[in-house]
């Protein structure tokens, strides 16, 4: 609210969603994030390029359609690793299967940009 009063007049061009794992909150808090950045902070989704990070195993359909519903454009997914000693020796829970699963629905739910981040060497 202390930054709406300097922001709320003005367009947004991008909006990002990250620095952590924003699906990692529940539903019903993450239409409340969306609820804030319009209602409060003054976000036009139809004027600005949306970006919100996930990790495989907070992607979900329900998680997916509030993203759609508010119109974000692109997701990036932390993968890291398809392979599990690697992912495993970096701390990253997941297995290989679950981030092909997280994979499949974000393809299905086809937002226009998909980032993958994996690590190499």
């Amino acid at each position: 609210r202390q930054w709406a009063l300097l922001v709320k007049h003005k367009p947004f061009a991008r909006f990002a969603i990250g620095g952590g794992t924003p699906t990692l909150l529940a539903p019903a808090l993450l239409k409340r994030l969306f609820a804030i950045a319009g209602d409060t902070m003054g976000l036009d989704s139809s004027q600005a390029s949306i970006s919100v990070e996930a990790s495989p195993e907070t992607v979900t359909e329900e998680r997916l359609h509030i993203l759609k519903e508010n119109r974000v454009d692109r997701v990036s997914m932390g993968i890291q690793s398809f392979v599990e000693s690697e992912a495993a020796a970096i701390y990253r829970p997941q297995m290989p299967e679950e981030a092909e699963r997280a994979a499949e629905l974000l393809k299905q739910f086809a937002f226009p940009i998909l980032n993958l981040d994996l690590i190499y060497g």
